[in-house]
């Protein structure tokens, strides 16, 4: 691997030609440019959203990249300033009146990218009047590059701006991915602006926002949202079941989905399950809609299922029949199965563990808040169905003096020889076949909470 040591120029160099005194102005565009970029700051994993730490934000504070490089020297400054790349991207924090970085430094910043895409985030810590006023501040000079809008994350609550999309802001052809948080308090006429750049977004393959203004029950709505390029979405409000069925049916492409469903009464429609090759599902659901929701789908490549159940727990429980018949009709084989406060019993886990469309998982996760000490996850027989025997095990009587002597010389018995899923499973005494072998992660979590 090459290796490469560079000393920083000093401030004023001697007079003479610079190229005699400094080797770093003699390296080629190329390399400077390349060593520059890898001094950014790191960039989230993919897929995920962008954390903010107060008080201290990396990516534009004058300690970190690319500020600091246009801090050492002139000839360093002149080099970060020609090398467009390290001012693509760019988080704006927005708390107590003020934005970080101000708005004369996202100015200066946004007109050195030259051309390129942008990847850009908002975060407006309130709804105070000072936080609305500085956020739609910096949303009207973002709105000014809406045609290199690549990576775009808001997480705003009733910003006050002043500029209107035009007609010529209704495209976006560079956008690729798109997630606007807003708060629950802000009506949709405040959001409904930005959703016009959709008219042209050839690009947009992830979408992930609170809500769409004015989704109707069937799916549609008053904006040209590009269903059928989409390959992750996400939906904090959707009216109903059936709504989150016509939207899968809307996007052929669709691969991660997540939903947040309403518990708007309306009556299921006496259609066909839709089928779908999601692999990822989470679903934010009322109990009363979950049993509905899982009879009307087929999923049959779904490998990562998330299922986030609302309401008392001490009045409903698991649809344990209608999730045994979603697997056994999608006939899907899951990685990954989460569940929070979904009123799962013992006897339901357990039969969970026990079903054969689940025994290629490799991670459960149980997010509960009831009190596990009244009706617990973990029983003997959760134990036993979770415990890996030997090889041995599954061959030798347990230790009980109601299991009659086994003739060791049996061919039943000896080592190698078959034995059916009844006589491993219901046989007295006999450690039962093995559930679930590539499970890696087993994670239960129990939220406190006050009765």
């Amino acid at each position: 691997m090459l290796g490469l040591h560079l000393s920083a120029p000093c401030r004023n160099p001697p007079d003479g030609s610079p190229n005699a005194h400094f080797p770093f102005v003699r390296l080629p565009t190329e390399i400077m440019q390349e060593i520059f970029l890898r001094c950014l700051p790191p960039g989230p994993p993919a897929n995920a959203e962008r954390i903010y730490h107060l008080p201290d934000l990396q990516g534009f504070t004058k300690k970190d990249a690319p500020l600091l490089l246009c801090q050492v020297c002139r000839l360093w400054r002149q080099a970060a300033l020609s090398i467009p790349n390290l001012w693509m991207s760019l988080d704006v924090y927005v708390s107590t009146g003020q934005a970080r970085p101000a708005l004369p430094l996202v100015e200066l910043w946004l007109a050195r990218s030259g051309g390129l895409p942008l990847s850009l985030s908002l975060f407006q810590q309130n709804d105070s009047n000072a936080n609305r006023v500085a956020a739609g501040e910096i949303l009207d000079l973002y709105k000014s590059y809406i045609h290199r809008w690549c990576d775009i994350q808001f997480d705003l609550t009733g910003p006050r701006y002043s500029r209107q999309l035009t007609p010529q802001q209704s495209s976006a052809p560079m956008l690729k991915q798109f997630r606007m948080q807003t708060s629950y308090r802000v009506y949709e006429e405040d959001d409904k602006d930005l959703f016009g750049i959709f008219n042209n977004v050839p690009r947009l393959e992830k979408l992930h926002v609170s809500r769409i203004p004015g989704l109707s029950l069937l799916g549609a709505s008053a904006f040209l949202i590009p269903w059928n390029q989409l390959v992750s979405l996400t939906l904090d409000y959707v009216p109903c079941v059936g709504t989150s069925h016509h939207v899968l049916e809307k996007c052929p492409r669709l691969t991660e989905a997540t939903f947040k469903v309403d518990s708007i009464d309306s009556a299921l429609a006496d259609y066909n399950p839709v089928r779908h090759n999601l692999t990822s599902l989470n679903i934010n659901i009322g109990h009363e809609q979950l049993g509905a929701f899982l009879g009307h789908v087929i999923l049959p490549a779904l490998q990562d299922i998330g299922i986030y159940v609302r309401g008392p727990l001490d009045q409903y429980g698991w649809p344990q029949a209608e999730f045994e018949s979603f697997l056994k009709r999608s006939q899907c084989k899951p990685t990954q199965f989460e569940i929070h406060d979904t009123g799962m019993k013992f006897d339901e886990f357990a039969a969970c563990l026990r079903n054969p469309h689940l025994q290629l998982l490799e991670r459960i996760i149980v997010e509960d808040r009831r009190d596990w000490t009244w009706d617990p996850f973990i029983t003997d027989l959760a134990v036993d169905l979770l415990t890996l025997p030997t090889f041995l095990d599954k061959l030798r009587p347990l230790p009980s003096s109601s299991t009659p002597s086994m003739n060791p010389n049996s061919p039943a018995d000896a080592p190698g020889s078959t034995r059916s899923d009844d006589e491993d499973s219901d046989g007295p005494g006999v450690v039962g076949k093995t559930f679930l072998p590539n499970l890696e992660s087993l994670t239960f979590a129990e939220v406190a909470c006050g009765r």
